[in-house]
This record gives structure tokens, C-alpha cells and sequence, in this order.
């Protein structure tokens, strides 16, 4: 699986799921995945959640473990091991994904430049919130 950071912060313009649909588009050679293939696995094995000013598609996964299958979402986790949300792609007001009661676990991480980081969600939130200025 390609590690690609998908993570568009701020005013994407109306739509969000359009951004990424087209971030999608403009980087497909150095993807797996299209854009509908990857929502499809998300509705599925995941979440998704557009609004008029934030998309995310992110899934439950286990903090610490190999980065690949982190990163791919057909594969599927033991319920008893999951930890942490793993956001895929997210364009937006990135803020507003702590409202979501459904992020009630420990630990998050992502994909930016290739690195996947994982931290404390609370730890998270507080970086969102604060230093991005993002939704509080």
C-alpha cells in the first residue's frame, strides 16, 4: 500500500468529498486505489463522513502495528485489539472530527509524507484546536 498523506486543512472550497475527489484524480499514478474504490472499502470496513465543509473516510486499527496493513483497508483488525482511528483522507475543517462520538478511542494517526504518526487523541485534538486554529 502506498503511504500517501491525504490531508486537505482548511477552506477546500463547497464540498469537500469534490477536493478529495479530485486530489484523488490528480495523484492516481502514485496511488492503489481510486477515489470510489477506497470510499467503497471505507463504507464498509470504516467511516465516512461529508459534510458541506469536512470529508474524512477513516477506520478503527491497532496502534503500533505495521504501517501496510495500517494503511490498507481491507484489512480488518481484531475488535478486541483496536486502539486508535486511522484517518486516510480528510479534507476541510479537520477540527470538527473530535465532535464525532464515534472517535472515542485512545490513539489516532495518519500518513503525512510518507511517515505514518500516531499520538494520544486528547494529544491531538488540543494541536488541532490550538496551534491549526481549527473548529473547537
Amino acid at each position: 500500500m502506498t503511504m500517501t498523506g491525504r490531508m486537505l486543512f482548511g477552506d477546500v472550497g463547497p464540498y469537500p468529498i469534490l477536493r478529495m475527489r479530485q486530489w484523488y484524480a490528480d495523484h492516481a499514478d502514485e496511488l492503489l486505489m481510486s477515489f470510489d474504490e477506497e470510499l467503497d472499502l471505507y463504507t464498509l470496513n470504516g467511516e465516512v463522513h461529508s459534510t458541506k465543509t469536512l470529508f474524512a473516510m477513516f477506520r478503527p486499527v491497532v496502534a503500533g502495528a505495521d504501517a501496510a496493513l495500517i494503511c490498507n483497508p481491507r484489512v480488518e483488525f481484531r475488535e478486541d485489539d483496536i486502539n486508535c482511528w486511522f484517518i486516510a483522507a480528510a479534507a476541510g475543517d479537520i477540527g470538527q472530527l473530535y465532535k464525532w462520538e464515534s472517535l472515542k478511542l485512545p490513539y489516532i494517526c495518519w500518513v503525512n509524507r510518507g511517515e505514518m504518526y500516531t499520538m494520544e487523541m486528547d494529544r491531538a485534538k488540543r494541536i488541532l484546536t490550538s496551534v491549526l486554529n481549527l473548529s473547537r
